[in-house]
């Protein structure tokens, strides 16, 4: 849902306009040129873009970029991101899906050779978020056949008796851990709400309320942070046993509870998107170089003072969609110095991407352009957001 009457500062377009062309000119070509023919979506890029090691894809790295090249159809209406779409997703339907357990492998090779048949629950819910995707774009009975196989298959084996995620499960559906994240969770909403699109209905908002209702009323009861890890019981776990708050979390929750309501849920969800927002932004947020640290230790302090590429995303995305859509005109001025920030330090200036992570002296740690995590599902998300707003604002202005 966009505001009635909708003003975009030009500042602010500017930063619009750039992120809408580095998606279209410099990031999406480099994914389509190196995902290969077959249906394989090759995600392990060296610095200058060249596929490297032995061809494998896992759920996560298949389904994010099926998103991806989705969301190049829809920005550029290229039918090559179409053409990639459909071959990724058959690709997936015939030899990720586990025909004879239910659900879907972890990692596959060339030729659809399993490589990892563990059952993961993060990996689920980016396989319906990516077959959402393809069903949307590609209008296809198939991939929402599929997309629905795996909704069924995680609400039968994957959810626990408190509504929340098991984190993963031998190939037979044996769980493999007594304890418990809310990521799976997050990203299991996320992908609900692609389902809604895709088939423009309100079972997947109605499903995704119940989601959201888990994560409100037990997870951030009382109005606190976000813990990240916990017991079976969901009862947070201590910093001993890796307890902390991924503050980049808090801004991404606060972005998809937003996309919930534009969808459909009510209004009652839009408070914690504040507040989430706030608090992730008031425990986390550097001044001087404008972005956030994540995660925060249990007591609040910060754990280290690089910073990744997935949170200066989800710190821009969530800025950008409060700030233009509920009234916070506050964090635009913001939302530019992240972007300006995250373009200096980030931006590869000799063979173009990103850098996953710079640590607070400037190094770069890694200079790969993906693997099987990080395929630039971030940036994309981000950069449709943006491309989102300044279809909006030329609408009005016709």
């Amino acid at each position: 849902m966009m505001p009635e009457e909708l003003t975009i500062p030009p500042e602010v377009r500017t930063r619009l306009r750039r992120l809408r062309a580095h998606l279209r000119e410099d990031l999406l070509p480099r994914w389509l040129l190196a995902a290969g023919p077959d249906g394989l979506l090759r995600c392990r890029l060296d610095r200058t873009w060249r596929p490297y090691g032995e061809p494998r894809a896992t759920l996560v790295s298949q389904a994010r970029l099926i998103y991806n090249f989705a969301v190049g159809w829809d920005v550029t209406d290229d039918p090559a991101y179409l053409d990639a779409v459909e071959r990724a997703s058959l690709f997936f339907i015939r030899h990720f899906m586990d025909r004879a357990q239910g659900g879907c492998h972890w990692a596959v090779g060339l030729n659809g050779a399993v490589l990892d048949d563990r059952k993961d629950a993060y990996g689920h819910a980016f396989a319906l978020f990516g077959l959402a995707h393809a069903a949307r774009v590609l209008r296809d009975d198939r991939m929402l056949a599929a997309a629905q196989q795996v909704r069924e298959v995680v609400a039968d084996h994957l959810t626990d008796a408190q509504g929340g995620l098991i984190p993963s499960a031998t190939a037979d559906w044996e769980p493999l851990a007594d304890t418990r994240s809310q990521n799976p969770v997050m990203h299991w909403f996320e992908a609900q709400l692609a389902l809604a699109e895709a088939t423009m209905g309100r079972q997947g908002i109605r499903e995704a309320g119940r989601t959201a209702q888990f994560v409100a009323g037990l997870l951030i009861a009382g109005r606190g942070p976000l813990p990240e890890v916990y017991d079976a019981r969901w009862v947070p776990l201590p910093e001993a046993a890796g307890g902390r708050y991924d503050l980049g979390h808090h801004l991404e929750w606060a972005w998809l509870f937003c996309r919930g309501f534009q969808q459909g849920l009510d209004d009652t969800w839009l408070p914690h998107a504040h507040h989430l927002a706030d608090l992730g932004l008031r425990m986390g947020w550097d001044e001087e170089q404008p972005g956030l640290f994540s995660p925060a230790r249990p007591d609040g302090s910060i754990v280290s003072r690089g910073k990744s590429r997935w949170e200066q995303c989800e710190t821009a995305r969530a800025m950008l969609r409060l700030g233009l859509a509920h009234n916070r005109p506050d964090l635009l001025d913001s939302f530019c110095r992240v972007i300006d920030s995250f373009r200096s330090r980030f931006l590869d200036p000799d063979h173009g991407g990103w850098y996953d992570r710079v640590e607070a002296d400037g190094s770069v740690p890694n200079t790969d352009k993906g693997s099987e995590w990080k395929v630039d599902y971030h940036v994309v998300g981000l950069c449709r957001e943006a491309c989102d707003w300044l279809r909006a604002a030329d609408a009005e202005d016709e």
